[in-house]
């Protein structure tokens, strides 16, 4: 559920793919109350340690710096800043994962992961998912470019999947884990507490969040039946207003990290 394959069947949710949303939805806060509990227990030290703006690569490779443009182009400037954050937030929580990305694929995943929010593209978004709308949209733009097929889907399947409440990477990869972890931080707040908080201070110098959260996004209509309606149906906008990185001065642990829900599952 959720990558490209799928979507050409059909992105409307069966009952089958409703049940098992509303499990994942369910195990990911289970989780979230185990690893919040080990963070303040200081079980985490050595994941927390390898989390460091120093540690996000500078992608400044041809490719990277055409995403980039492209994504300026077509977002208006909430919709920029977000996923320029989500860069840094997944890079950094893969490094907290110890996982071995690809990091051109994984920037050009975050900058263009919200096609389909962008006003030249949501009119589609708006009977569909707008996750899918922007997978094709990226698939189209790197076709272009002239990417390898390969390359090119992964970052689409990235894309495609970084709705579903769990991203397993044995099955969809490093780089599709990554993409569903950062949005979901600077969305949700899923993850805070993964990020010491003076790293997180740095990130939102460099690309500022809003300063209403409900201001992070655009209003678009999402299609029923489809993931980002169900999804919202589920409750989990609650999250967005309780978001950690809206109080970072007074949202630290012992340990030196946000407080928050995180997203992680394997």
């Amino acid at each position: 559920m959720g990558t490209l394959a799928w979507a050409e069947q059909s992105a409307r949710l069966s009952n089958t793919e409703r049940i098992r949303l509303i499990a994942d939805v369910a195990a990911s806060q289970v989780t979230a109350g185990l690893e919040r509990f080990a963070v303040r227990s200081g079980l985490r030290g050595a994941a927390l340690g390898r989390v460091d703006l120093k540690s996000v690569p500078v992608v400044d490779s041809i490719e990277a710096r055409a995403a980039l443009e492209f994504a300026t182009e077509v977002y208006d400037l909430r919709l920029l800043l977000h996923c320029q954050r989500s860069w840094y937030w997944s890079w950094m929580l893969g490094q907290y994962e110890g996982r071995r990305a690809d990091p051109e694929l994984v920037f050009v995943s975050c900058i263009l992961h919200d096609l389909g929010l962008a006003d030249r593209y949501s009119p589609a978004a708006a009977d569909g998912d707008f996750s899918v709308v922007g997978a094709l949209a990226a698939r189209t733009f790197l076709t272009e470019r002239g990417w390898a097929p390969q390359r090119r889907d992964i970052v689409a399947d990235a894309i495609s999947l970084h709705l579903n409440p769990r991203v397993d990477a044995r099955i969809h990869g490093d780089e599709a884990r990554l993409l569903s972890l950062g949005p979901a931080l600077d969305f949700f707040g899923f993850g805070a507490h993964r990020i010491p908080s003076a790293t997180a201070r740095e990130v939102l110098e460099k690309h500022p969040r809003p300063e209403s959260a409900k201001d992070l996004f655009p209003e678009i209509v999402h299609g029923d039946g489809c993931r980002p309606s169900f999804l919202l149906s589920l409750g989990i906008k609650r999250f967005v207003t309780d978001n950690p990185l809206d109080r970072i001065g007074d949202t630290v642990n012992e340990s030196g990290s946000l407080l928050g829900s995180p997203r992680q599952d394997d």
